[in-house]
């Protein structure tokens, strides 16, 4: 959460109760996001399950392979689902992120993983498992970001 919070408090940083308004409003009225920074996380794991059944649809080979590399979603999309990106991207870039979070809700978060991983579908493919890890946990909101 600390890095929501120090975003939120970089933006209205002459406001602190404002911030605190905005950053509740954050984790609690745009969807229930609050629920990865509770006991289990139980978020991260309905997100990463989400994720994984768009995949096995809309992407059958990366699913099929991230299966056989026995790739551990939940682990490598922690970081940056729970920080909405900041502590990968720089801090202008997620605050776009948290902008479209405010305006659609999670499914903004959701549509920029789809995108994300349907766009470098082809380079996972070619990944060993580490490689894929990496990748998976930082390097593709990183890429994401130079590709722009």
């Amino acid at each position: 959460m600390s890095f929501l919070a120090a975003i939120v408090l970089m933006v209205i940083e002459s406001d602190e109760a404002l911030a605190w308004t905005v950053f509740i409003k954050l984790l609690t009225e745009c969807s229930d996001w609050r629920r990865f920074y509770g006991e289990n996380t139980p978020k991260l794991f309905e997100v990463t399950k989400n994720l994984r059944e768009y995949m096995k649809k809309e992407m059958p080979k990366l699913s099929r392979y991230l299966n056989e590399q026995n790739v551990i979603l939940e682990s490598l999309f922690a970081s940056p689902l729970l920080t909405m990106f900041g502590n990968l991207i720089p801090i202008s870039e997620a605050l776009r992120v948290i902008d479209r979070y405010i305006l659609d809700g999670e499914e903004a978060i959701y549509n920029i993983m789809k995108h994300l991983l349907k766009s470098k579908e082809q380079d996972m493919l070619k990944m060993d498992c580490w490689e894929l890890q990496v990748f998976l946990g930082r390097n593709l909101y990183i890429q994401a970001v130079e590709d722009n």
